[in-house]
Parts: C-alpha cells; sequence; structure tokens
C-alpha cells in the first residue's frame, strides 16, 4: 500500500540544489552554520499524517506545500514516541494531558516558511493539509536560543 507519510533522505539532486541554493534569510558567506549540514530528508505527507515526539540536532524545516501544526519541548520537557503522530496529538495535544503542560510552545507552518528547531528540542507535527517539503539536520554545534514571536492580536 502508498504510505500516508514519506520521510526519505533528499534525492541527490534535490540536495545538491539545496546546498549551493540557501534560504535568502541564510547568508552562506557569514555561515558556518550552512556549511555543517549533515543531512537533508525529503517528505511528504497526507492530512492528519506526521512526525511523532522526538529530538535531534539542530534542525530546520522548509515546507514547500501545505501547512502543518507544531509541538516543541524544551529538552528538559522532551522524549521520544513510537506512537503515530494522530495518536499522539488526540491524546497529548487536543486532549487533557496536553493543555496540563506547562513550558510546551505551539504554531503553525505554512507554505514558504522556515521551521528552526533548536539541538536536543522534542518536537511533533501533524500536517493539517497535504504537506511537502525538507529537513535540514546541522552537525556544528552552534548555539540555539529559540525566539518565540507573540501573534498580532
Amino acid at each position: 500500500s502508498t504510505p500516508d507519510y514519506i520521510f526519505v533522505p533528499c534525492p541527490a539532486v534535490l540536495r545538491h540544489k539545496i546546498s549551493n541554493v540557501p534560504p535568502k534569510v541564510i547568508d552562506p558567506l557569514k555561515s558556518e552554520l550552512w556549511s555543517g549540514q549533515s543531512l537533508c530528508e525529503f517528505y511528504a505527507g497526507q492530512t492528519n499524517t506526521g512526525s511523532p515526539p522526538h529530538w535531534h540536532v539542530l534542525a530546520m524545516n522548509f515546507l514547500m506545500y501545505g501547512t502543518k501544526k507544531w509541538i516543541l519541548a524544551p529538552p528538559h520537557l522532551g522524549f521520544h514516541s513510537r506512537t503515530p503522530a494522530n495518536e499522539h496529538w488526540q491524546k497529548y495535544v487536543h486532549g487533557k494531558v496536553g493543555k496540563e503542560r506547562d513550558g510546551y510552545l505551539a504554531c503553525t507552518q505554512r507554505a514558504g516558511d522556515l521551521m528552526l528547531i533548536p539541538r536536543f528540542w522534542s518536537h511533533s507535527t501533524l500536517n493539517s493539509a497535504i504537506s511537502i517539503g525538507y529537513a535540514l539536520e546541522f552537525a556544528a554545534t552552534v548555539p540555539t536560543t529559540p525566539t518565540v514571536k507573540q501573534p498580532n492580536k
């Protein structure tokens, strides 16, 4: 059967283009970060699919098409899970347990948005619509401090 969500190493041609054409927000001449790419992964997923909670090195996620929700937790609150994303979100995010967790951050990523995931921060995603994009991980140990931008009310 066809998988509802795929997360696979980038094809060589895509990795080459990504490595040589960083997003406009990153100046590759001034950034050790860009040269420290250790992994490029392509993803595509149906609505209500995504990633269960996990953590890794510093990463950037580029959503090219669709919409996805994110939950992020600082290292002291983080954990890994093999529970499928839609089950995790039903139980812990939309359910009572998720509302009791202080310290978690939530946001929605839309097509064209770049998401920075700090090193060792747990995160889980849920696609709100069919979503296509790619993620980069960086081996360099660049310190990352998240900045939370409050929405205009």
